[in-house]
């Protein structure tokens, strides 16, 4: 999607050439992608696009996961980021572990918390409407 982007914005800069009043900078501005005007002078003079154009979030995208996926659910594990949190969990000092370890043990028994769904919605607007037979 990003190259497509790209690539109009290129056709762009070729139409237009090197009036920057006439681009707009959309592409910049909603994408984070460069415009026709970053792209003109690239285009004139036949160089690459610099990745550091190209906001951060375009780069991070991959495919690394994809591999995963089989027939039905793909499969999936928490040991990588476990280990994580257990590092830091260790590193922390005493008074962090013991509110991690509050908000873990929330998380793996939550039938053990004080915390309750409420028993019916709750109105919160505007007054009870009376009926017209009603008398207060």
């Amino acid at each position: 999607m990003a190259l497509m982007r790209i690539l109009a914005e290129v056709r762009r800069a070729k139409d237009v050439g090197l009036d920057k009043s006439k681009y707009g900078c959309i592409s910049r501005t909603t994408f984070g992608l460069p415009c026709a005007c970053e792209l003109s002078n690239v285009v004139m003079e036949r160089n690459p696009i610099s990745l550091d154009i190209i906001h951060s979030h375009w780069k991070r995208l991959s495919l690394e996961d994809a591999d995963l996926i089989q027939e039905g659910r793909p499969s999936l594990s928490l040991l990588p980021e476990w280990e994580v949190i257990q590092a830091r969990f260790n590193n922390a000092d005493y008074s962090m572990q013991v509110e991690l370890k509050e908000k873990f043990r929330q998380f793996a028994y939550p039938e053990t918390t004080s915390m309750q769904s409420p028993p019916k919605k709750v109105s919160t607007k505007g007054a009870k409407k009376k009926t017209r037979y009603s008398q207060a």
